[in-house]
């Protein structure tokens, strides 16, 4: 029987809620109001599995000795407490490894934290599993874990993290450690001299000196970083194989994203996308002045104050989550060479508390991707860290781009604000069809025999043409390493132009009557896990159907149409 893997997580949180959370001394966030820790003050120690799992006996132990039912739920609330600590400490340890790629002692520390993580994974099942069969099952499932737990963890249940899976989680977890290793500084050779790509990028003048060195990187990355994918494809695959799943895609939908939807409505929806957003993208998409555009200069201390503006301007919880997040320093918008080239938004469990990154490039896309990864901010600090699918996620983030809108056209300028607006508009153009491409190239990568890297490039260019986003005389066929998400995040791409959709309604919402922000607090507020059931909770369409695509593109059109 499979188990949903993401479960843990989810009814993890619901036990420490209702359990009571175990913050460390003097700290609380009750409204938000009281705060006093910041990021740098928070200690970090490695997680200990051999702890864990000591903790972990003692409650199995509980259950077959037949200990008093409060002893139980006592010895579950400290495994919890050593669950989200572990947690945390990943959490720390990979903000800080984000924040100097060459930090070699943070680089082990995620290393060893994500092996932890990995085995703790594995001791969290026998729990379920010991919990699930033992005379308090259905107590425990009413109380805590909630609809379905026994189904996965009832008596009848079979275990699913077998050795030879935890192997492959190992080995994943290895691979993973190379890639981080493999783009934390990429060198290239430069008059003889091999030199960092960040230090050979000062001396670029003009585009012939640029393509050369992108030439030469991608010459020397593309094998290397594409190789890299094949083994980790061939391990996932067997990881799929080993769960009993028809493919790695039909795996990662169930227990990598939780999704409410299957591989085949999402392959559905990408057609969609081919149907009705590609051809708006073809006649409207305008990439020479969309780059235009973005060129105004946009300091990294800008960007605070443009949250800052949002975040007021739209009131309420919102402003308290920025609020919050300046108080305590949890955000890093500085600009950096040995900065992951990334942003995110992560949480900090132990502390109730979202933590906002962010790599500038010092021009206006700057702006869209803070107010992006502040949505993401919001949405947790309101929520208090809620698991939600990855779809319903991005839902958050994408709307709040043009929720910024608003209270931007004050601070920048009738001009400014018209000039964001449209690079939101082409932004969403660009996230429908780029991510929905990224989406196809993911799906016939893993279905193809015998992978190689000079196939995967022949694919990326194939559908590259097919989406409008080359001519094949550009290089793009190299450059699909670049994309993290194929790494780091396998099948994840496609939660984008899903959300995007629903991200777009809220706009319209906005525009149409003004209750834009509600919908999005509402959604926020929401205690769905799943897209498909919080947009129905909240009122917005269905966004995999074909009429809703349609209706999206009309939308963009029309608002393109100047």
């Amino acid at each position: 029987m499979r188990k949903k893997l993401t479960a843990i997580l989810a009814a993890l949180f619901a036990l420490l809620i209702l359990c009571g959370s175990a913050l460390p001394d003097g700290w609380y966030r009750e409204d938000g109001s009281d705060v006093i820790l910041r990021f740098e003050d928070m200690s970090y120690e490695r997680p200990d599995a051999g702890q864990f799992r000591a903790t972990a006996d003692s409650v199995t132990r509980a259950l077959k000795d037949g200990a008093g039912y409060r002893k139980t739920v006592a010895l579950l609330e400290a495994l919890f407490t050593r669950y989200y600590s572990a947690n945390t400490m990943f959490t720390i340890a990979d903000i800080h490894s984000c924040r100097d790629l060459t930090d070699d002692y943070w680089a082990e520390e995620y290393a060893a934290c994500l092996s932890v993580l990995t085995e703790i994974g594995d001791i969290m099942e026998e729990v379920y599993l010991a919990c699930g069969a033992s005379p308090y099952g259905e107590r425990l499932a009413r109380d805590f874990f909630g609809e379905g737990f026994l189904a996965e963890y009832g008596e009848d249940a079979e275990e699913t993290l077998s050795d030879g899976y935890v192997s492959l989680l190992e080995q994943e977890n290895a691979l993973l450690s190379e890639y981080r290793d493999l783009i934390a500084d990429p060198t290239v050779m430069v008059r003889g001299q091999e030199v960092p790509v960040s230090d050979a990028l000062y001396d670029v003048w003009g585009n012939r000196d640029y393509s050369a060195l992108m030439n030469a990187y991608y010459e020397k990355y593309n094998p290397l970083l594409g190789e890299l994918y094949i083994r980790l494809m061939n391990v996932r695959k067997a990881q799929a194989k080993e769960l009993g799943y028809g493919s790695y895609a039909e795996m990662m939908y169930d227990i990598g994203f939780d999704r409410d939807f299957s591989v085949e409505q999402g392959r559905a929806f990408i057609e969609s996308i081919q149907k009705w957003v590609l051809p708006v993208y073809m006649r409207r998409m305008d990439e020479e002045r969309q780059a235009e555009l973005m060129e105004g200069y946009v300091p990294e201390e800008m960007l605070l104050g443009v949250l800052e503006t949002v975040a007021h301007g739209l009131g309420g919880e919102i402003a308290q989550a920025y609020d919050f997040m300046r108080r305590n320093e949890l955000c890093d918008l500085s600009m950096s060479d040995v900065k992951a080239n990334i942003s995110f938004q992560t949480y900090l469990d132990d502390y109730d508390a979202p933590y906002l990154f962010a790599n500038p490039y010092g021009d206006r896309d700057d702006i869209i991707a803070v107010t992006h990864e502040f949505g993401h901010y919001a949405e947790a600090y309101i929520s208090y860290g809620w698991y939600r699918s990855m779809d319903l996620a991005e839902v958050y983030s994408q709307a709040m781009q043009f929720l910024s809108l608003k209270p931007l056209e004050g601070v920048l300028g009738a001009r400014d604000a018209s000039v964001l607006r449209v690079l939101n508009l082409y932004d969403a153009l660009d996230t429908l069809i780029w991510q929905a491409a990224y989406a196809e190239f993911e799906e016939r990568a893993f279905q193809m025999e015998d992978p190689t890297v000079e196939k995967l490039n022949a694919l990326m260019e194939e559908i590259g043409k097919a989406y409008g986003l080359t001519d094949g005389d550009d290089g793009f066929d190299v450059q699909w390493v670049d994309v993290t998400h194929f790494f780091e995040q396998p099948f994840y791409v496609i939660s984008y132009p899903v959300s995007a959709c629903c991200a777009l309604e809220i706009y319209e919402k906005e525009l149409a009557d003004g209750s834009g922000v509600d919908t999005y607090l509402r959604l926020a507020d929401s205690e769905a896990i799943g897209l498909l059931e919080a947009t129905e909770e909240v009122g917005l369409q269905n966004p995999l159907s074909d009429a809703r695509v349609r209706d999206i593109a009309g939308f963009l059109d029309g608002l393109l149409d100047f």
